[in-house]
């Protein structure tokens, strides 16, 4: 090959459904093959080839239009880049054995990696100099949503299919320290959910000493403790709990969760306790079900209008797993392929704006200036929203998706 001379990259094409983020005012970049592809909004496309040992993951700083790529190899390195000069400002050593599985820059200096195989680790680092500041060992459960709070780089916020944390970063000069908050997902029976609630309110203790009076938990009866006796509360629990997916921050710290199920919760950032603002309803009262065909033998046209109009408007399972917060309120779009912006400003979910993609819909990201919604489906296809306007759908990109690009 030395006689031949350096290749260039002159040809790429493909997505399979991995994250897209914007990296300027109107450019959108995402992975394909080992390759970073850069999508202007007016068509036009840049690849950026990577000369490391596989491209992995993807983290985008939005702000300072900065770029993090994780290699896929033995002792993996993150490489930094600016675009659009593509210049490489730092790479960040030590961070996983074989692999990463999620990276996120913050707003700020800061980045967070989290390992795969065999160590699970997440480690924070200061990516302008390069400085590992702290590392905490996670679970072996892989993380589906990583990110930090966009008003507090001191905040992190990891969801997996089992549970959420907050990770609080503790300061004292040059030392750092990661502590976790775990946060327990509801029920997902509405029931058992407002029990949970009502079990939360502080009760006035007895005034009358007894051997009853002090309630010893199981994990101390048992001699367990750290990580134990959490793991023992999680064997213990049999109630079927909601599986949360996407997360988006709010100014005031809060954060909201979109479940799999098609729950919606919200997190308090000061008590760090999950409330459920929206239940799907139940299968058998969705419209056009089984159920409620046998339950009503001759349907009036008055009903039948009224169950057409309801559907467009219902969040069903696969409806929040991707989800995003404007000043209009709370964008959400999943496997069903429809943009939904839900008002969350009274006591009940209101669906305000909606739009058919027509596809699953895979990854979502704002333009820095919250005008514009990028769109990316696991079918090759990119499309642009601009909020606001239920009309604007437009593609952006379709290219093939199947095992053959041509």
């Amino acid at each position: 090959m030395d006689s031949v001379g350096t290749l260039e990259l002159s040809w790429c094409q493909g997505y399979t459904g991995s994250k897209v983020c914007y990296i300027g005012k109107d450019v959108v970049c995402y992975l394909s093959g080992n390759n970073v592809k850069f999508v202007a909004e007016d068509g036009a496309e840049t690849v950026f080839n990577f000369t490391g040992n596989g491209a992995g993951v993807l983290a985008i700083h939005s702000i300072n239009s900065h770029f993090a790529i994780g290699e896929q190899s033995l002792n993996p390195k993150i490489f930094i880049f600016v675009y659009p000069t593509f210049r490489q400002i730092g790479t960040l050593e030590g961070g996983a054995q074989l692999e990463f599985s999620n990276l996120a820059f913050s707003n700020s200096n800061y980045f967070a990696s989290v390992s795969g195989l065999p160590d699970f680790e997440l480690v924070l680092w200061d990516y302008t100099n390069a400085t590992k500041l702290t590392a905490i060992q996670l679970n072996a459960t892989p993380l589906t949503s990583l990110s930090f709070n966009p008003a507090n780089w001191r905040q992190i916020f990891s969801v997996t299919e089992k549970n959420m944390t907050i990770l609080q970063t503790e300061q004292c000069n040059e030392k750092y320290l990661l502590q976790p908050k775990s946060i327990k997902s509801p029920p997902e029976d509405p029931t058992l959910a407002q029990e949970e609630e009502k079990e939360r309110i502080p009760s006035r203790a007895s005034t009358r000493m007894s051997r009853y009076t002090v309630d010893v938990p199981k994990a101390a009866i048992a001699g367990l403790v750290g990580e134990m006796s959490d793991k023992l509360e999680e064997i213990q629990d049999e109630t079927v709990r909601v599986i949360p997916y996407s997360h988006a921050w709010t100014p005031s710290g809060d954060v909201y969760v979109g479940c799999l199920g098609g729950q919606l919760l919200k997190i308090d950032g000061e008590s760090f306790k999950a409330r459920v603002v929206y239940f799907p309803p139940p299968r058998a009262e969705t419209p056009h079900s089984r159920a409620v065909s046998a339950s009503s033998k001759h349907p009036s046209m008055v009903d039948m209008s009224t169950i057409v109009e309801d559907v467009g408007t219902l969040l069903l399972e696969g409806s929040l797993n991707c989800i995003a917060l404007h000043r209009q309120g709370l964008y959400a779009v999943g496997q069903e392929g429809v943009l939904r912006l839900i008002d969350l400003k009274g006591d009940e979910c209101r669906v305000v704006e909606q739009c058919t993609i027509g596809v699953p819909v895979m990854s979502m990201d704002f333009s820095p200036c919250y005008k514009r919604l990028i769109m990316a489906s696991d079918r090759g296809m990119l499309h642009l929203y601009e909020a606001g306007f239920a009309d604007s759908l437009r593609l952006l990109k379709d290219t093939h998706y199947g095992n053959f690009v041509g």
